[in-house]
């Protein structure tokens, strides 16, 4: 921090300068003057025009400031504060933008796992519901209808279906991808993309029935909070 405590004035003094009276040596002068008198045994006559005269140290001189001279100072000062302030954020943008994109890439790494699991969720289901039935009609000697067997199946793979889900994710990662590395400022737009992929991620945790698709879809949201976290800062 730069402290400048001057003081500027065009107000002129005997001398012709810029000063102004300083009363303290005047005080000082003036007992000392006293002082003597009183000790020389001198009829104390001192008039105002005599004691002015007298000590011109009672006059403090003020320090004349080039303005201009100042002004290249003190900008000097505010250019080396501001490039410093850059420089860190230039640092730090560079910082979070390389964590940024490690998340990215987990949720990338998540996402090839809930693509691997996501055809066998109706498959497994369709082995699920024909063991249940047949422990079911077994013990009441029903014979199992296949064919309502299979339009259940196909119903339920119906609803559990995140392929739709699953390319809007990847697009939006690759959207993401793209936007980071634009030279104007990205934190809007990539707050939204966050968000988007927020919600397609909660709605395949929904729809899939499935173990490993749901604890990949728990480490996804992890990283997409932290990422959220992270472009708070970012302009």
């Amino acid at each position: 921090m730069v402290n400048y405590d001057r003081t500027l004035s065009a107000a002129g003094s005997p001398s012709g300068g810029n000063s102004r009276l300083n009363y303290d040596s005047a005080r000082v002068t003036l007992e000392a003057l006293q002082e003597l008198g009183r000790n020389l045994g001198l009829k104390d006559d001192i008039t105002l025009s005599s004691f002015m005269s007298f000590d011109k140290s009672i006059w403090r001189q003020e320090e004349s400031i080039d303005l201009e001279t100042l002004w290249i100072g003190l900008e000097a000062c505010i250019l080396e504060a501001i490039n410093g302030v850059l420089s860190m954020r230039d640092i730090e943008g560079k910082k979070t933008k390389i964590e940024i994109l490690e998340r990215i890439t987990l949720i990338k790494e998540h996402m090839v796992e809930v693509e691997k699991k996501a055809p066998t969720v109706s498959l497994e289901y369709a082995e699920a519901l024909k063991k249940r039935l047949k422990t079911l009609l077994g013990k009441e000697k029903i014979t199992m209808d296949e064919a309502r067997l299979a339009q259940e199946i196909a119903l339920y793979a119906d609803k559990c279906d995140i392929t739709e889900e699953i390319v809007r994710t990847k697009s939006h990662l690759e959207q993401f991808l793209q936007i980071i590395d634009k030279p104007e400022p990205v934190g809007r737009p990539l707050d939204f993309l966050s968000q988007e992929l927020n919600r397609e991620i909660n709605t395949i945790g929904s729809k899939a029935n499935n173990l490993s698709i749901v604890r990949a879809v728990l480490q996804i949201k992890n990283e997409l909070e932290k990422i959220r976290e992270q472009i708070q800062n970012v302009e």
